[in-house]
């Protein structure tokens, strides 16, 4: 699982080396430039390049590589599942400690972003395997809402307080206290009702998530320069939908073949 993991870190961060970012300016800034500003800026932080790919969104994929080998380690040859939870909310307080409460009192000053690394994965990841270690002791649909709700008012809340006191912008937070109540509360929502949504066309789509996650960067990057050809309040709503669904209509392209459909599956 990690290996497909490493290879679509690796081969995703060579895409987006090679494909242009700075659209707008490739007649100022010939491609070639492009490029060899673009590798030398990749080597010249090495860590920065394992953590986080060629672009920031591939954060996800060496993260949580690192949570599934420390669950791996920590739950291996008949260990319990106490070692699991007690490093999972470790890392969990010291990634929030080092992220969105750095800056109150207790907060810590790291010198690395904690969304990458395993602070955050391992937690989702030791959540998910507990479940599946306890199958039976699942909630019903309602209480895995309430459980989504209060997960939602803990991230607002967590928001306004570092706002209040210690003015942090509101969308600055990587994750918070409530971003991980929340997700559990969405995955017990799945586990509780398998079936919402199947009859919908939308759930048809669920298998193109991973590949629009990967590719739709490019698009990010293409349309960009758009900004400044429609009013601002009207780009807003335009600009997440093109993005989506040309990231749609890529992914299904390059599932049709052999050679590319591992790029996005």
């Amino acid at each position: 699982y990690v290996q497909r993991l490493l290879f679509l870190l690796v081969a995703w961060s060579i895409l987006y080396t090679l494909v242009p970012s700075e659209w707008q300016t490739l007649v100022t800034d010939p491609y070639p430039q492009q490029l060899s500003s673009k590798a030398r800026s990749l080597l010249a932080a090495p860590l920065l390049l394992l953590f986080e790919g060629a672009k920031v969104h591939l954060w996800f994929l060496p993260s949580l590589s690192q949570g599934v080998v420390l669950l791996m380690l920590l739950t291996g040859h008949g260990r319990t599942t106490l070692p699991l939870c007690f490093f999972a909310v470790l890392l969990f307080v010291v990634g929030l400690l080092g992220g969105s409460y750095n800056v109150t009192p207790i907060g810590l000053d790291l010198p690395f972003t904690t969304r990458d690394g395993p602070f955050l994965s391992t937690i989702c990841l030791a959540f998910g395997f507990l479940l599946y270690t306890r199958a039976k002791a699942l909630l019903s649909p309602a209480q895995a809402l309430l459980i989504i709700a209060a997960g939602l008012a803990l991230h607002i809340a967590e928001s306004w307080a570092l706002w209040k006191y210690f003015a942090v912008p509101i969308l600055q937070h990587n994750y918070l206290i409530g971003t991980v109540t929340g997700a559990a509360g969405i995955l017990l929502f799945a586990l509780a009702a398998p079936n919402f949504g199947q009859k919908s066309n939308i759930h048809s789509l669920g298998r193109y998530t991973l590949g629009v996650y990967l590719c739709h960067y490019l698009f990010v990057d293409i349309l960009t320069p758009l900004t400044y050809l429609f009013e601002l309040h009207i780009w807003q709503l335009l600009f997440p939908l093109m993005v989506f669904l040309l990231s749609l209509a890529l992914t299904k392209a390059l599932g049709r073949w052999r050679w590319s459909k591992y790029l996005v599956s």
